[in-house]
């Protein structure tokens, strides 16, 4: 490579600035620039540019001023070095803010980016590989769009025709126009019942029919609203679920597109679909809180705390007790359920959490509550996120492809599948695929037998749930 005079018209596209131990991949890089695109751009590289005898502090310094471009080849050894962080120091510093779009971090080796780097887009070699990630920085230098979706090939501009750094970045911004595969957290339900039923009642509350009934009778799910009772089950069968409770003379069936083509009905479908995870939910002895509306495991319920879904991991813990290291809060390990309709089909939405609970067992709300979540979730990733999803319908389903919640006292249930399917979409997230790893067999759970026994009424969301209107 012939040595690039600084002083000359042409000032060099890129300066590189390196650490020792980086070198070799430093004159790969530099020679890729300058052989991209048939040539025409150049790189200031201290092998080639700084002349034997010459003042070295100086041509450097030459070097940053005129480049339009400083290449941060950022590793371990990078940061711990104090002449390539001189070379950055003075770059970032010419252009604090990033506006101008004049640093570049190259990251050839995992590291954590000084903090005047952090804000700033890098190129990750290491992730994307080397062929593209060359591609994306001479499309930076040549003020083209990333070759992202539109193709590696494309007529390189001349150097008067050069776009302007802010220019570049806006392009950058654009997504990928290339199908990528993503992962949904919601779950379609194959057979949704084809009617609804109702009927006039007495009972005025859940509470009233929990207790008509006693403890040990399985209850379908049910609503209550305007006087009236509401449910999946048959009504007008002769020995329905609900007898003594409705009364028997209006009966009424609906169907299923009726429902969801009524906005109040609508509203009292999903009540009634999430009541279908009440004994799924009780059997699994799990609590419910109103304010997040998520469900967690209380202290002493579980003998065991740890569960282990995935063949990688050491699993993970419903409960994270702070207050035996000297901490003053105790996490749970949570999750939100709730059906939803897209158009007339229903699905079941999973968001996973956290809930947090004081020395004394009582949960912690307000600006507290808000600090700790921020504090859980805030650096959580989309594939932690993800497998906190999966780790859920482990937990829930076990060794099934369907989630199976019973939905009247015939053997009736509402199938969720909860087996993972991608979707096709149209465009993409560069570097964000993500290895499964395989799923254990289905979680043996054991309970303390002095866990307390369970209320008459249900801790669901649907507890509240007893008059029309009444959320």
């Amino acid at each position: 490579m012939r040595p690039i005079s600084v002083d000359s018209a042409i000032a060099p596209d890129l300066f590189l600035s390196y650490q020792e131990a980086d070198q070799e991949f430093a004159t790969k890089l530099a020679s890729a620039v300058e052989a991209a695109d048939g040539g025409g751009l150049r790189v200031f590289f201290a092998p080639w540019d700084v002349r034997p005898g010459g003042n070295i502090i100086a041509e450097l310094n030459r070097g940053l001023e005129h480049a339009r471009y400083v290449g941060i080849v950022l590793s371990p050894d990078y940061l711990r070095a104090d002449w390539p962080s001189a070379e950055s120091s003075s770059a970032v510093y010419a252009d604090p803010a990033g506006r101008l779009g004049k640093v570049i971090p190259l990251m050839h080796r995992r590291c954590q980016p000084p903090p005047l780097l952090r804000f700033r887009k890098y190129i990750d070699f290491e992730t994307i590989g080397f062929e593209l990630g060359i591609a994306q920085l001479v499309a930076v230098l040549r003020g083209r769009p990333l070759p992202r979706g539109r193709g590696m090939s494309g007529k390189p501009s001349d150097r008067g025709e050069t776009s302007p750094p802010h220019r570049a970045q806006l392009d950058a911004a654009e997504p990928d126009a290339v199908p990528d595969l993503l992962y949904p957290n919601v779950f379609p339900v194959h057979n949704p019942p084809k009617y609804v039923w109702s009927a006039p009642t007495r009972l005025k509350g859940r509470t009233e029919v929990f207790q008509y009934f006693g403890p040990e009778r399985p209850i379908p799910p049910f609503v209550l609203a305007g006087e009236r009772l509401f449910t999946f089950a048959d009504l007008s069968a002769a020995a329905h679920p609900f007898t003594g409770v409705i009364e028997e003379y209006d009966v009424v069936r609906e169907t299923w597109n009726s429902w969801v083509q009524d906005r109040e009905k609508e509203k009292r479908l999903h009540w009634l679909l999430d009541d279908c995870l009440r004994q799924r939910i009780r059997a699994l002895r799990l609590r419910y809180t109103r304010k997040g509306r998520k469900y967690y495991y209380e202290k002493g319920v579980l003998k065991e705390q740890r569960f282990k879904a995935f063949a990688r991991g050491k699993g993970k813990d419903f409960i994270l007790d702070y207050t035996e290291k000297g901490g003053n809060f105790v996490a749970h390990r949570a999750v939100n359920l709730r059906f939803i309709l897209l158009g007339a089909e229903p699905y079941l939405r999973i968001e996973s959490g956290w809930v947090f609970s004081d020395v004394l067992g009582e949960l912690i709300e307000g600006r507290r509550r808000t600090v700790l979540n921020s504090r859980f979730t805030s650096g959580q990733r989309n594939s932690a996120n993800f497998n906190e999803i999966r780790f859920w319908l482990w937990y829930l389903a076990g060794d099934d492809e369907s989630l199976r919640l019973e939905i009247d006292n015939d053997g009736r249930t509402l199938d969720v599948k909860v087996a993972l399917e991608p979707i096709e979409v149209g465009f993409g997230i560069l570097g964000d695929s993500h290895s499964l790893s395989s799923i254990q067999a289905a979680p043996d759970v054991a309970f303390e037998e002095d866990a307390g026994e369970e209320d008459d009424d249900d801790d669901g969301p649907l507890e509240a749930f007893n008059v029309e209107g009444d959320q």
